[in-house]
């Protein structure tokens, strides 16, 4: 849903609105994609982290979670990244639907598969940090480089 801004801006045309104003692109990209880190990191991270240790404290429950089902979840919030840069770059792609728009989507629904058929939290997390950085260089180079 973070992505949907830029889906929303393309439907409604309100990019003229925003890019011509006093700063550069780069620095209104960069607010776009700080507002979806920290609603992701500190909010649901936040919440997460709250959550694990509540459920760790002795006598709780009889089994507390372990430290690898903390990681686990810190594996879906990063998803949830790899999701927003992938709605973002399909949703400011001037490409048709049937060619390439939706790449950014697929290749985040790649990502997910492939981080779900991998066994070991580490290399899990080497797929979903490639992701990022993948998507992050294709959004900032069609975001500066596309004519609006």
């Amino acid at each position: 849903i973070l992505g949907l801004q830029f889906w929303l801006m393309s439907y409604r045309r309100t990019w003229h609105f925003l890019l011509h104003r006093s700063v550069s692109r780069v620095t209104i990209l960069l607010s776009m994609i700080t507002a979806a880190v920290l609603t992701l990191v500190v909010f649901t991270g936040g919440c997460w982290t709250l959550l694990f240790l509540y459920t760790s404290l002795p006598g709780l429950f009889i089994l507390p979670p372990t430290l690898q089902v903390y990681f686990e979840g810190w594996l879906f919030i990063s998803l949830g990244l790899v999701f927003f840069m992938g709605v973002a770059l399909s949703g400011i792609s001037t490409a048709k639907f049937y060619t390439t728009k939706l790449f950014g989507i697929i290749f985040a629904g790649i990502i997910l598969i492939v981080t779900f058929m991998s066994l070991d939290i580490f290399w899990a997390s080497i797929v979903i940090a490639a992701g990022i950085l993948i998507l992050a260089v294709q959004l900032f180079s069609v975001f500066l480089n596309r004519d609006f």
